[in-house]
């Protein structure tokens, strides 16, 4: 027993232990600190397009200048929203101190009104001034995403011209040309035809094909333009036609579980989470796998097995092995799950902390999760055990470790049917797959599956394990110390009937 101890004490030192693996840790956390500012950035530094409108009607220019009003105010409003959520403190628990429209609210027509007429982020900062975290400062003005800006050239009908008068502007298309007192260079020049109708293309110029975002809102604010126009002409008062297209409904989910209860944040967290965790499953599975795959044939490969085989016996190295590389892939999630509950213990006081915390720490989702894990692993990393002991290099596994790839990947293209019907044929065929089952209960786990389902399809699983287990022991056992070519399902056939 001492010397299985020693083992395992080994196999984890050996990845644990090195420069790699605690680097890796230290990239986990950097790289998601690196996601948030990246996003950040790409909030902050996003370029800036500014286009030219050649209305060779006139009618429409102040339709897309209205259109950028709007979704300035509606980009204004909800970073403002989220702003609050991170700076302003909470009192009374949850309850915001902000009164409306600076409260984070739904951002209707209302609101936005409301918004404008109490002073916009001036106001908004102003107001939650008193109320801000210590060391927070005033949510500065948001960028503009698009800009119009007026035709560079000195000519009176610009706004008439016909689609030929694009060439005077293809220099500053092209960046042979800067735009006076603009800090981007042009982006595009949108040509609106006479007589322009719906039916009528709208000609956008531009040199930038994969950025479409600009097109996609001209069309929208020409659509709305245009169906405004067709309702004035059936005599419906412009007044009338704002306030119909301001209606909108908006739903509120409820759990049907009895509780008549408005779905919360501990909810979503609820559902999302499990999912999270399945995919993090997966991942931990295959890597640690590969990790041992990879051991077991260097050892191999470099004579080191025969030096360890003259101390201790197959059977013990294996268990060794396997014991080892569990702990080394628990203690990635360990670690992360640790720093996670410190994190949220340090930032507690918000919605969102209390319930992950709830979610995390005060129900059977970590446990589930190192049970899959632990359940998982042992089916898997035994296979790869045994392919690693037959072969005598990387290149001679990969005729197992291709087709045991596909078969983990495979249900990948069903997931969505999985997320979506969580209770459905497609969820419980997996379920009782023992190759998907720890992946098909964590994903299945938020949306209260039947419990002798879950209880038969885990014991199903528990006695594949059992079974593969013994079956790649004695393939291990047998064939560490062959030597050949890349292994053949003959031999491995041949290898598992030995005892």
């Amino acid at each position: 027993m001492r010397t299985l101890f020693l083992i395992i004490a080994h196999e984890y030192r050996k990845y644990v232990f090195t420069r790699g693996f605690l680097l890796f840790l230290l990239i986990l956390p950097a790289a998601m600190g690196l996601g948030l500012v990246a996003g950040f950035v790409n909030e902050k530094a996003s370029p800036i397009r500014p286009f030219i409108v050649l209305d060779q009607d006139g009618r429409y220019e102040k339709a897309i200048d209205a259109a950028l009003k709007r979704s300035r105010l509606e980009q204004e409003i909800t970073a403002w929203d989220a702003y609050t959520a991170v700076h302003v403190e909470n009192l009374s628990g949850n309850l915001s101190p902000l009164k409306p429209p600076f409260r984070a609210d739904l951002v209707t027509r209302e609101r936005k009104e409301a918004w404008v007429k109490t002073g916009g982020l001036e106001a908004a900062n102003a107001a939650a001034a008193p109320y801000l975290r210590p060391g927070a400062s005033e949510m500065p003005p948001i960028r503009p995403r698009f800009i119009r800006v007026p035709t560079p050239l000195n000519d009176a009908s610009t706004s008439h011209w016909p689609v030929s008068g694009v060439g005077p502007l293809l220099p500053y298309l092209n960046g042979e040309k800067d735009l006076e007192g603009s800090e981007a260079a042009l982006f595009a020049v949108v040509v609106i035809p006479e007589n322009f109708t719906a039916d009528t293309p709208v000609q956008f110029w531009t040199n930038n094909l994969v950025d479409q975002e600009l097109m996609r809102f001209i069309e929208r604010s020409l659509s709305q333009s245009v169906r405004s126009a067709a309702y004035a002409q059936e005599g419906v008062a412009m007044a009338r036609i704002t306030d119909i297209e301001a209606l909108s409904v908006t739903a509120e989910p409820y759990k049907a579980d009895g509780d008549g209860a408005l779905v919360g944040t501990a909810d979503l967290a609820e559902t999302y989470i499990p999912l999270i965790l399945a995919y993090a499953l997966l991942l931990m599975i295959t890597t640690v796998g590969g990790m041992l795959l990879t051991s077991t044939i260097e050892e191999k490969s470099n004579k080191i097995i025969e030096v360890l085989l003259s101390s201790v016996s197959a059977t013990q190295l294996m268990v060794g092995k396997l014991v080892g590389l569990a702990f080394v892939g628990m203690t990635i999630p360990a670690l992360l799950l640790s720093l996670g509950f410190a994190g949220l213990f340090l930032a507690g006081g918000s919605q969102l902390t209390d319930a992950l915390y709830t979610v995390l720490f005060s129900s059977p989702l970590i446990p589930l999760f190192f049970f899959y894990f632990v359940v998982g692993y042992l089916l898997f990393a035994s296979i790869y055990l045994a392919v690693g002991a037959m072969s005598n290099s990387i290149q001679d596994a990969q005729s197992f470790v291709g087709p045991l790839t596909i078969l983990l990947v495979l249900p990948v293209p069903f997931l969505q049917l999985v997320i979506q019907d969580p209770n459905g044929l497609i969820a419980k065929i997996f379920t009782w797959i023992p190759l998907y089952t720890p992946y098909a209960v964590m994903m299945r786990i938020s949306a209260d599956p039947p419990l002798w389902e879950i209880m038969g399809a885990t014991l199903l699983l528990l006695c594949v394990v059992a079974y593969v287990v013994t079956t790649m022991g004695r393939i291990y056992r047998n064939g560490v110390l062959s030597s050949g070519g890349a292994p053949t399902l003959q031999q491995a056939r041949s290898l598992a009937r030995k005892q």
